[in-house]
């Protein structure tokens, strides 16, 4: 091949290179998009499947039910030690007869509730047209505040949720970092999605979602009446085992991404003129054994200490207190009935009743 004719075969390759397209050519594609996103929207916004997913899943229930009642004085959030611990019929009895008038107190605890979690609770709280709470509760566990390596999936309190597009956003801007936002922001579209097909076969066949989520009396749910010692003590030393890696290195106590999350969610109930308690929910003795110095659980406690004083407010630790005892749980996490009796009076007297009064949280005695 000679040289001109090399350089002919080169001059026809660049010459059917397609030219460059400019900015317009994306702007109208993203356009094109959002058209079609909007427009699939409203029409599954039209149809029965919001109705019909509402009753399948735990947190959206909640929401309904909370927004039926109008509101609450009193929000407590957390995970599933919230969800069975927080007897809220009890508390808002307790908080009644404290303080001389009506009090109410709703339970937003979810199954494995997270701190991004209980930011969506605090937006979908401080919405217009409800009761703006007096008080608002965070009920922390340690194994929320465990991170890294490995990326662990958002909970389906979380990206559930999130099919509300204020949800997405507001979760996508309080991430710690762009891989941490656009890794959940693609995980929770495709849970997302997953709740709304969830449910489409039955209502395509008109036929009932298969199970129901329940909301509990003003949300609070039994986890029972009695386990025998021998299945909560086997049901206890297997959590522990299966929480242990979590709290030793390589993972570590996440400063970045759940404490962003969870400033957040301060930063908008102070705002929003509501005041604040930090508490640590109740645990079996038999998760005790990843307590010790060498795990991230004595930074845990000295994090949230700090921060419940920096927002005016005492941590009250929960993890132990006087007359809980093993045989109050059903496994290493979950109050029984009578332990949740045990909990929420000490919750009453401690941290609801004080706070409704203007005064600070009474912490427990050090051990």
């Amino acid at each position: 091949m000679t040289r001109e004719t090399a350089a002919a075969q080169a001059t026809d390759a660049t010459s059917e290179r397609p030219a460059p397209q400019g900015p317009a050519s994306f702007l109208v594609s993203a356009a094109v998009l959002a058209v079609a996103l909007f427009a699939g929207e409203q029409a599954y916004r039209r149809s029965p499947l919001p109705a019909a997913i509402v009753p399948t899943d735990t947190y959206q229930t909640k929401v309904a039910d909370y927004a039926r009642g109008g509101g609450a004085d009193v929000v407590v959030v957390g995970s599933s030690r919230v969800y069975h611990g927080a007897n809220t019929p009890l508390l808002s009895r307790l908080a009644t007869q404290a303080v001389g008038h009506p009090v109410s107190v709703y339970n937003f605890g979810v199954p494995a509730g997270d701190l991004p979690g209980y930011l969506l609770t605090v937006e979908d709280v401080l919405r217009p047209g409800l009761k703006r709470p007096a008080l608002f509760v965070f009920g922390m566990s340690p194994i929320e505040w465990t991170c890294c390596p490995t990326t662990s999936v958002p909970s389906s309190a979380k990206w559930i949720s999130a099919v509300r597009p204020r949800h997405a956003l507001g979760l996508f801007f309080a991430a710690s970092d762009a891989e941490e936002a656009f890794t959940d922001l693609t995980v929770g579209m495709f849970q997302s999605y997953g709740a709304r097909t969830h449910v489409l076969n039955q209502v395509l066949r008109g036929v009932a979602p298969q199970g129901y989520a329940d909301p509990g009396r003003q949300g609070w749910v039994s986890f029972g009446g009695s386990v025998d010692p021998y299945t909560q003590n086997v049901r206890a030393t297997g959590r522990a085992e299966a929480y242990r890696p979590n709290f030793y290195a390589p993972k570590h106590f996440d400063r970045g991404g759940s404490m962003r999350y969870f400033s957040r969610a301060l930063a908008r109930l102070e705002g929003a003129g509501v005041k604040v308690a930090i508490v640590g929910t109740p645990q079996a003795r038999q998760l005790d054994r990843n307590n010790d110095a060498a795990g991230y659980y004595p930074e845990y406690v000295a994090t949230l200490e700090a921060e419940a004083r920096a927002h005016g407010t005492e941590l009250v630790n929960f993890n132990d207190f006087p007359g809980l005892v093993n045989s109050d749980f059903g496994d290493g996490d979950h109050l029984l009935e009578g332990g949740s009796v045990k909990f929420s009076r000490a919750l009453s007297e401690r941290v609801i009743v004080p706070s409704l009064r203007g005064e600070r949280p009474l912490p427990l005695p050090a051990k």
